[in-house]
């Protein structure tokens, strides 16, 4: 009985509420879960963590702040916008830390909790060496309330 009550309780706050916290996949660098959770409409955060289990193993996890602004609404199918941020990254293997600069597109699909993205992510490195890389990812997170 408690699991189906549990069941119907995150049913609807699915689908009754805003989308302020979802749970996705992202798929690229690094590939993993991502946590997605909006402090305002505009301003929102991710928390992306990745793992690999060949190479000895590791972890990779980044946390953005990111902006997003409306690119082109669709009042019957969704809203298309842009995004743009900073944030940081740690990778366990190499223990390299540094900073990150997202930048995607987004898709919002009206009455579905699923936001749809593609980004490219400018990264310097700074601790162990100083390096410069370029990540890309795609993915897409599930509203949960």
């Amino acid at each position: 009985m408690k699991k189906i009550l549990f069941f119907i309780f995150i049913t609807v706050n699915c689908f009754a509420s805003e989308k302020m916290f979802g749970l996705g996949i992202n798929i690229g660098n690094p590939t993993g879960l991502r946590l997605h959770y909006y402090i305002t409409p505009q301003i929102f955060s991710n928390t992306t963590i990745g793992w690999n289990f060949s190479d000895n193993g590791w972890v990779d996890i980044n946390q953005d702040f990111i902006l997003s602004k409306d690119f082109k609404k669709q009042p019957e199918t969704g809203e298309l916008s842009y995004y743009y941020g900073l944030g940081l990254r740690l990778k366990t293997n190499e223990t390299k830390f540094g900073f990150r600069f997202p930048v995607g597109i987004n898709y919002d699909i009206k009455n579905i909790p699923v936001w749809i993205y593609l980004e490219i992510t400018p990264y310097l490195n700074i601790y162990k060496d100083t390096t410069f890389d370029l990540l890309f990812s795609i993915g897409a997170i599930y509203y949960l309330f």
